[in-house]
């Protein structure tokens, strides 16, 4: 027993507490330290997003996860690390609720923007687009005129037979 071991036990004694034993082989003690908990693979349940402003809490958090991850692995000199970290970006790209949520906001958004996006842009046609729909209108009452041209000799053909 060391005198560190020894004063120690005596102080633990003098406190009323005894002391642990100390393990008598150190491969034991590695043993147990590689015997940790393992790690569970099945991941914390998903979290419960209801409103779009969730969804865009949850996606924003997510990508500054991913951007941190991004910069980290830049940063990375050691090529193992680096591929380790590389993996972990991937998994956190490619995490499926992550995806799905970037998708429900998204289109959430999008509709929104859609609909921003045609108000601002309901103007006014310019004199090219005028063009443009008056060339389509008369090709229509052109044609209209040219269906009803030919219906009206099919008419009188068949009359005309009988």
């Amino acid at each position: 027993m060391s005198r560190f071991d020894a004063a120690a036990n005596k102080a633990a004694r003098t406190a009323g507490v005894t002391a642990a034993p100390k393990p008598k082989a150190k491969v034991a003690s590695k043993a147990a330290a590689v015997k940790v908990a393992p790690k569970s693979k099945a991941s914390a349940p998903p979290p419960k997003l209801t409103t779009l402003e969730d969804k865009k809490k949850f996606v924003k958090m997510w990508e500054m996860k991913i951007d941190d991850k991004d910069c980290e692995v830049q940063a990375e000199a050691n090529k193992k690390a680096k591929k380790d970290l590389e993996t972990a970006l991937k998994k956190l790209q490619t995490d499926e609720t992550y995806l799905k949520v970037k998708e429900d906001a998204g289109l959430g958004m999008g509709k929104v923007k859609d609909l921003k996006g045609m108000a601002r842009t309901h103007t006014e046609p310019t004199q090219t687009q005028a063009w443009h729909v008056v060339a389509m209108q008369h090709d229509a009452t052109y044609l209209a005129e040219e269906i009803k041209e030919m219906e009206l000799q099919g008419k009188r053909e068949g009359l005309s037979q009988r």
